[in-house]
């Protein structure tokens, strides 16, 4: 991963594990072939002939009852998969279409504005297809149920399927309230954490050393624009890019402020800071997607002024920055655990099973249980 590694749970001994390396920079074409083909995406560059063999023959190999795809850009595995009996569920971590519309509606100058809009038309064209196409369909949270239910009425049987923390929440300790260190991690090249990071160092920080706080900021993430580079790094904003491993920054951090403004899905960063013990400080956007509840698991601000107020506010309670990182953790293990999915998934498989018993014919299914491809 680009950012640092997450934490991996083992392998439980009754799953058959089996991996493959498709994705080794043999795609088709150059990046913008795809603009050519009538319902061309950008990621069907990734969609090459040794991909379609190695799944082809994992199908054929293990021959699953149940084939989970990860996201709508797997649509091109719909036909491989679908024979009589045989379920599949899509999992997905956004609402696509909704989120490239909003990216088009806040493209910076690296994107075309035409482009920006003809990637958002085809992607949500591909989902919409996709999630008519399945069994069962996986969102990570209610306002993205809601918003599929909305965009796509004759969508597949829905489930949440929230996405889990792998990892065990570190022991809380003591942070550095006189001097904090406020942490943002993202993947820069994505336009709504640079303009998020950017404002933090710009905007955010500045304000915080006028009102008295002997502030920090470091952020964390690879492919910086050239308009987040220009406002670090400085004696208060250290630009850390890529690294092997977040736990020593997290330790050290004070608060975690997400200023995002859009997007949709799960913010691993949240989850991040909340198994780290690290407080949040989050715009309504950024903590989307996450069942919490502002002044118990987290602080919410949308404004300048209101970001301001809840940083100084946890730095000078020692008691709110505990309580705070306590309750974020029992949240955490409670409903984002890896201990919680499997019940959550459980739950959402026998609904399928249910289904499948009722408009399957018993020659039409299979009896046997077997491992997912």
């Amino acid at each position: 991963m680009s950012i640092g590694e997450r934490p991996q749970a083992p392998i439980p001994p009754a799953v058959r594990f089996w991996s493959a390396e498709v994705g080794d920079g043999d795609a088709l074409g150059g990046p913008l072939d795809w603009v050519r083909l009538p319902e061309g995406h950008p990621h069907d560059r990734w969609w090459t002939p040794r991909v379609t063999a190695t799944l082809s023959g994992a199908l054929r190999e293990h021959d699953p009852q149940l084939v989970i795809l990860d996201q709508p850009w797997t649509h091109h595995a719909l036909g491989l998969a679908a024979i009589a009996g045989r379920l599949r569920v899509l999992c997905m971590h956004n609402v696509e279409g909704a989120l490239f519309e909003d990216l088009a509606q806040n493209a910076d100058t690296r994107v075309p504005p035409a482009l920006a809009q003809l990637v958002a038309q085809r992607s949500a064209a591909i989902e919409g297809r996709t999630v008519r196409s399945v069994d069962q369909l996986w969102a990570c949270s209610e306002p993205d149920a809601e918003l599929l239910r909305l965009r796509y009425p004759d969508h597949a049987p829905l489930a949440i399927v929230p996405n889990a923390w792998p990892g065990a929440p570190a022991p809380l300790a003591e942070r550095d309230l006189r001097t904090p260190l406020l942490l943002f991690i993202g993947t820069l090249g994505y336009s709504p954490n640079a303009d998020a990071a950017r404002w933090l160092a710009a905007t955010l920080l500045p304000a915080l050393c006028d009102a008295g706080l002997d502030a920090r900021l470091r952020i964390i993430g690879g492919n910086a624009p050239p308009s987040l580079a220009a406002v670090g790094p400085t004696d208060r904003v250290e630009l850390a890019g890529e690294v092997a491993d977040l736990e020593p920054h997290l330790a050290q951090a004070a608060l975690a402020p997400v200023a995002l403004r859009v997007g949709s899905g799960t913010r691993f960063k949240i989850l991040e800071a909340f198994a780290a013990g690290v407080p949040v400080l989050s715009t309504a956007k950024g903590i989307e997607g996450i069942e919490a509840t502002s002044g118990e698991h987290y602080l919410h601000a949308e404004t300048l002024e209101e970001f301001v107020a809840a940083v100084c506010e946890l730095c000078a309670s020692p008691e709110l920055h505990a309580r705070l990182a306590r309750s974020a953790q029992e949240l955490l293990a409670a409903r984002y655990s890896r201990a919680a999915l499997r019940e959550t998934i459980a739950a959402a498989l026998d609904g399928l099973e249910s289904r499948s018993a009722r408009t399957s014919s018993p020659s039409a299914r299979r009896s046997s249980a077997r491992p997912a491809a």
